[in-house]
């Protein structure tokens, strides 16, 4: 895991010691949807992208389409797991955000 807080040195460490892919926590704060992506995070990824040469997935907030969208040039995947678990339960509503999310099975959002 490396998050805005995180010296970039140590992002360099962390990427020769990572397994198959480096999380990167987009926001300082707790997890949960968030409207707007924090601002610093795109100059965040650009230098942390630079550093890292493993996938580089991102998670903490993310929730729809547009901030993936957006997030797609900087980084190889998404993480979206409080918007899933809120949905728990609710068939319609689960294969709706997947649908949003450009996700067309569980199959193809897993590693």
């Amino acid at each position: 895991l490396a998050s805005p807080t995180t010296p970039l040195d140590r992002v360099e460490q962390l990427a020769s010691q990572t397994g198959p892919f480096l999380y990167y926590i987009s926001r300082c704060g707790v997890t949960g949807a968030q409207a707007q992506l924090p601002p610093q995070l795109l100059a965040d990824l650009v230098q942390v992208r630079q550093r890292v040469k493993a996938p580089l997935y991102v998670g903490f907030g993310i929730h729809c389409g547009e901030q993936i969208e957006l997030l797609r040039p900087y980084c190889d995947g998404v993480i979206v797991g409080s918007a899933l678990v809120k949905l728990q339960g609710d068939l319609e509503a689960f294969s709706h955000l997947l649908k949003q999310l450009h996700i067309s099975s569980v199959e193809q959002s897993c590693l």
